[in-house]
C-alpha cells in the first residue's frame, strides 16, 4: 500500500511540473505569431492647458511633424536615452526633416535588422490624433518612432524598440504608452522659437518632463491596436502561390501567380512610397524596375479575401 501510495505522489508530481511546460508549448503553438496587421493611433494632447507657457499660449505654428518609424530587431536600435542622436534622429528632432532617419533604416533593412520603413503623416495642430497601419513581421517584432515638436529647438517624442510580441512570441492585442517630450542633445534652444544653439560639445537624449515649457504631464498617448494576424499556414499557402524570381535582380522581375484568383500587387520603396502597382489575373507577369535603380523594394500582394503578404526585392 505504501509503495503505490508513493507511486501516486510521483505521478502527480509530475503531472504538476509538467502542466507549466504543455501551456507553454500550447501559447507557442498559437496561430497568432505569423504576419500582423497592426493600427497605430497618435493621440496629442498638447496644449496651454496641460503644457502652460509664460506667455499664456502656445506658438501659433504648433504642430506635429511626420510621425516615422520602422520594424526591427534587437540586432539594431535607432534611438536609445542617454545617448547620443543619430543625425537621422537630430534631423527629425530639429528640423521634422525624416530623409536621413530612413537612410538609416534603409541601411538596416539592408543587413536585414529591419523589416520596414513607416510613415504615418504629420498633424497640422498641436492637439488631435495620427493615424496609420503597418504590418509586422515575426522576425522583426520591435518598433521605434519618433516625432518632431514643432516648433522647437530639438525637441520630440519617441518610442524605442516597443515590444509588439508577447514572451510566448504571440501579437499583443493591444499597447497603450503615454509619451513624454524628449531632448535630442543637439540644440541648447529653452524655448519653442529658440535661436539655433548648437549644443558643443554634442549631448544626449534626456527627457524633459517637468522641464519648461513641459510639465509633468504627458504630452499624448500611444495606441497600438492588433487589426488581424497571417497564421503560419495561410504564410505558406501564399508563399507557396506567389513567387519572386529572380532574387536579386538587375530591376526586370517575374511574378508567378499558381492561383487563379485575381491577386493585386504593388510595389513600395523604402521610404514606404507606392511605385508600381496592378492587377494580376494570368499566371506570369513581368515588372520593369530599373527605372527606380538599385536598392530595396518590397512586393505585397492582396488576394480577393483580402490576406496581405509581403516579399523583399532587391535590385543591384
Amino acid at each position: 500500500m505504501k509503495k503505490r501510495k508513493n507511486h501516486l505522489q510521483w505521478y502527480i508530481l509530475r503531472c504538476a511540473l509538467l502542466l507549466p511546460i504543455y501551456l507553454v508549448a500550447q501559447e507557442t503553438r498559437d496561430p497568432g505569431n505569423g504576419f500582423a496587421l497592426f493600427s497605430i493611433t497618435l493621440e496629442s494632447v498638447w496644449s496651454q492647458e496641460t503644457h502652460p507657457h509664460p506667455t499664456g499660449s502656445l506658438p501659433s505654428t504648433s504642430h506635429w511633424s511626420d510621425l516615422v518609424g520602422v520594424t526591427h530587431t534587437n540586432q539594431v536600435t535607432f534611438l536609445a536615452m542617454d545617448s547620443p542622436a543619430s543625425t537621422g534622429v537630430q534631423n527629425v528632432a530639429e528640423l521634422g526633416n525624416s530623409t536621413a532617419f530612413f537612410q538609416e533604416v534603409q541601411q538596416a533593412i539592408s543587413e536585414n535588422t529591419a523589416y520596414n520603413q513607416l510613415d504615418f503623416g504629420n498633424l497640422n495642430t498641436a492637439s488631435g490624433f495620427i493615424h496609420g497601419q503597418f504590418e509586422a513581421s515575426p522576425e522583426f517584432p520591435l518598433l521605434t518612432i519618433l516625432s518632431m515638436i514643432a516648433p522647437s529647438p530639438d525637441w520630440m517624442i519617441a518610442a524605442n524598440s516597443i515590444e509588439l510580441q508577447d514572451d510566448y512570441g504571440s501579437w499583443k492585442d493591444e499597447i497603450i504608452i503615454d509619451l513624454f517630450p524628449y531632448d535630442a542633445g543637439t540644440d541648447s534652444g529653452i524655448d519653442y522659437t529658440s535661436e539655433n544653439q548648437i549644443t558643443t560639445p554634442t549631448g544626449v537624449i534626456t527627457s524633459l518632463q517637468g522641464i519648461s515649457p513641459f510639465s509633468t504631464q504627458k504630452i499624448g498617448t500611444l495606441t497600438i491596436t492588433l487589426d488581424g494576424v497571417l497564421g503560419v499556414e495561410e504564410e505558406e499557402e501564399i508563399t507557396n502561390k506567389i513567387s519572386i524570381f529572380p532574387i536579386p535582380s538587375s530591376g526586370i522581375i517575374s511574378v508567378v501567380n499558381r492561383d487563379t484568383a485575381i491577386q493585386q500587387l504593388s510595389i513600395y520603396n523604402t521610404l514606404g512610397k507606392l511605385i508600381y502597382k496592378t492587377i494580376m489575373t494570368g499566371e506570369l507577369k513581368t515588372v520593369d524596375l530599373t527605372q527606380f535603380g538599385p536598392g530595396v523594394y518590397f512586393l505585397q500582394n492582396t488576394s480577393q479575401e483580402g490576406k496581405r503578404f509581403t516579399q523583399k526585392i532587391v535590385i543591384k
